[in-house]
């Protein structure tokens, strides 16, 4: 048993299913595992399992990015029945094998009592996506093939693969921290919904969108139909792109942006630093926009003409109408946000991809840079803390602190659930990826998350004065 396969049994262990459903049942060994672990916590398991055995064909395995050989249902059967059999007294085992394609197998059954869902079967994003959307009442879910990239950049092509883009963005997934290294490249984690995940950080922040799932739907169809261009994914290349965020250092760093730009930089802000950029003579090459909410068109009065703007299409109407009205430059994109976008992208805008990443534009608008080819970035702005104290006294609609005070490792800051959030964003951006530079201008909390994970030293402290020696010819 890999590593990351015996994270199934610590989540059981917490959880102590009784009904478990499993999507790529393959050769049963899985599901014995798992069987074994929930019975030393209940006198009882059901368990249903999915897969398409010997059904498999060369078409699908590609399709799919499937690279095991398939083991036929009856073999699987026998060596349920002989698990079956060999149970003591007193401990039952009870399971059902459905053959076929899950996109259709899991259409008909009810899974709302289902105490745990392993999913690992079809790797292509649809597959994922729909598995995923018939299951998602079962209280635990444990998910397969996160992909990241290994030490030589190598991984699986995340835009057609793997549930990176199905779960980025949704509320209440982790990701667990076992990795294994993947055929052909790449390394392969898991991530799961419903249960607490021992060696998180003490406060995680579970992000959900701000407005329904309904109104994020229906704003995607509106900025379809107004035939926007949309960003296209283009080669990597060595631009450098000056992220200006609105936090409170951004006032004392607009000169170091000015000289960042003067060096051929691509200064790109979000709504918050769009004015104050410009009032400073500083004209960004773009502004990012991801929120939903109608109050955005506010910050977008006078767009400048010469500004691109990078609109999710999940934005308000009168956001997109305001741009268009005042006749600005726009690309729009299709952000993952888990409102189901997937399936509505597919109806209107067939062939799109979903751009990953980030609870807020500052964290999103690196994701929709890398998407377009950026790999360098130097960041100002990205505070994720206040350098007074607040208000403790205030409080959020549900009665908690609008305010508090956190320890990062090894320091205190003062901050609010959204500036949190968008630190573990950077968090889970600099464990999951090797590919990129950046750089973290300022001395908050996100710079010092950035840092500390980092870890890199300056190059002229080790080979400053050191002159590379000529390799004499063989």
């Amino acid at each position: 048993m890999t590593a990351r396969y015996a994270q199934l049994n610590q989540i059981i262990a917490a959880c102590k299913p009784r009904e478990i459903v499993e999507v790529g049942t393959w050769n049963g060994d899985r599901a014995i595992q798992m069987a074994t672990e929930a019975l030393k916590h209940r006198d009882d398991v059901r368990y249903w399992g999915f897969d398409l055995f010997e059904d498999a064909t060369t078409a699908i395995n590609d399709r799919e990015l499937n690279v095991k050989e398939p083991f036929p249902l009856k073999v699987v059967q026998k060596k349920l029945e002989a698990f079956q059999k060999s149970l003591p007294e007193g401990k039952t085992f009870v399971f059902s094998l459905e053959k076929g394609d899950t996109r259709e197998t899991l259409k008909d059954m009810d899974f709302t009592g289902c105490d745990f869902a392993y999913i690992d079967g079809g790797h292509s994003i649809e597959t994922i996506s729909s598995d995923l959307h018939h299951l998602r009442d079962a209280k635990v879910i444990v998910m397969d093939d996160y992909y990241v990239p290994d030490a030589e950049g190598r991984c699986p092509d995340v835009t057609k693969y793997g549930c990176n883009l199905v779960i980025e963005g949704a509320p209440g997934w982790s990701l667990l921290p076992q990795l294994d290294p993947v055929l052909g490249g790449g390394l392969v984690q898991m991530a799961v919904r419903g249960v607490a995940v021992k060696g998180k950080a003490n406060l995680q922040i579970k992000t959900k969108n701000c407005v329904p799932d309904e109104e994020i739907q229906a704003n995607i169809r509106y900025a379809v139909s107004k035939g926007l261009p949309t960003i296209p994914m283009c080669h990597r290349h060595d631009r450098l792109a000056v992220m200006a965020s609105g936090g409170p250092s951004l006032i004392g760093q607009l000169a170091e942006i000015r000289q960042a730009q003067a060096r051929g930089g691509y200064v790109v802000c979000v709504k918050h630093a769009h004015d104050t950029l410009l009032a400073a003579g500083i004209v960004p090459w773009a502004c990012m926009l991801l929120d939903p909410r109608s109050h955005v068109q506010d910050f977008i009065e006078d767009p400048h003409p010469d500004v691109l703007y990078f609109v999710a299409s999940m934005c308000h109407p009168s956001t997109i109408d305001r741009l268009i009205e005042r006749n600005a430059r726009v690309w729009m994109y299709h952000a993952h946000v888990g409102a189901n976008e997937i399936e509505v992208l597919r109806e209107v805008a067939p062939g799109s991809f979903l751009v990953p990443g980030g609870s807020a534009s500052a964290t999103r608008g690196i994701s929709v840079l890398h998407t377009i080819g950026f790999r360098r970035f130097e960041c100002f702005g990205y505070d994720g803390c206040y350098y007074k104290k607040p208000d403790l006294s205030e409080k959020l609609p549900d009665g908690n602190p609008r305010y508090y005070e956190v320890e990062v490792r090894g320091r205190k800051f003062w901050t609010d659930g959204e500036l949190v959030a968008q630190a573990q964003d950077f968090e889970k951006l600099l464990q999951s990826t090797n590919n990129f530079d950046i750089a973290m201008h300022g001395d908050g909390m996100i710079p010092h998350v950035c840092r500390s994970l980092l870890k890199l030293k300056p190059f002229e402290e080790f080979f400053d004065g050191e002159v590379p020696q000529k390799v004499a010819p063989g």
